[in-house]
C-alpha cells in the first residue's frame, strides 16, 4: 500500500523535491524499485570502497526499517491517536515525506477529536518544511469560502493555527 502510494506521487506529481523525497522514501522501503531508481540521480560508481561503508550502510538499512516500519504502522492504524505520532516520526526521520505530510494534513482535517488536531497542528508547525506549505494551503483551500459561519469557523480553528504557525 505505502509503496503504491508514494509510486502514485513520484509518476503524477510536478513537484521536482517532492518526486525526489518520495523517491528517497521508496528506496528506503523497496531499494530495487524501477520507478525511484529512475527517479533518482545515478551516482558515479567507484571501485574503491568508503571505509566507513559497513557502518553508513547499517545506519541506512536500520532507517529505511524504520521508515517502512512507521508507514506500514500509518497504514494499518485505525485511529486518528495512533496515526499522528506515527506520521510525525516519519517527518522526523524523512523530512518532506509525503506520505507523512498528507497524514497529519488529512488529521487537521478530520480527526475525531479537537485534541488530536490541536496536537497534529503543533507538529506540523515543527516539521513542515517551506516546499509544503504551498500545498498545505491548496489542502484546505476548498474547505474555506466567503462566508463562515460561526460553527464552521470552530471546526477550522485549527487550520487557521497552522496557517498562523507558518507565516
Amino acid at each position: 500500500m505505502a509503496i503504491s502510494r508514494l509510486e502514485t506521487i513520484i509518476t503524477t506529481t510536478t513537484n521536482k523535491t517532492l518526486q525526489q523525497q518520495a523517491a528517497e522514501s521508496l528506496i528506503a522501503i523497496s531499494p530495487k524499485n524501477s520507478i525511484a531508481l529512475q527517479t533518482l540521480p545515478q551516482k558515479p560508481k567507484s571501485n574503491q570502497k568508503p571505509k566507513n561503508r559497513k557502518t553508513k550502510g547499517n545506519k541506512q538499512e536500520n532507517t529505511g526499517r524504520i521508515i517502512e516500519a512507521l508507514v506500514e504502522g500509518i497504514a494499518a492504524s485505525k485511529n486518528d491517536e495512533s496515526k499522528r505520532p506515527r506520521a510525525s516520526t516519519l517527518e522526523k526521520f524523512a523530512p518532506g515525506n509525503p506520505i507523512a505530510f498528507h497524514t497529519l494534513l488529512h488529521l487537521v482535517k478530520s480527526a475525531s477529536s479537537n485534541s488530536v488536531r490541536k496536537h497534529t497542528v503543533e507538529d506540523l508547525n515543527k516539521i513542515m518544511i517551506d516546499e509544503q506549505i504551498a500545498d498545505a494551503v491548496a489542502f484546505f483551500q476548498q474547505d474555506f469560502s466567503h462566508q463562515i459561519t460561526e460553527a464552521e469557523m470552530e471546526e477550522f480553528r485549527h487550520c487557521y493555527k497552522l496557517f498562523w504557525g507558518v507565516a
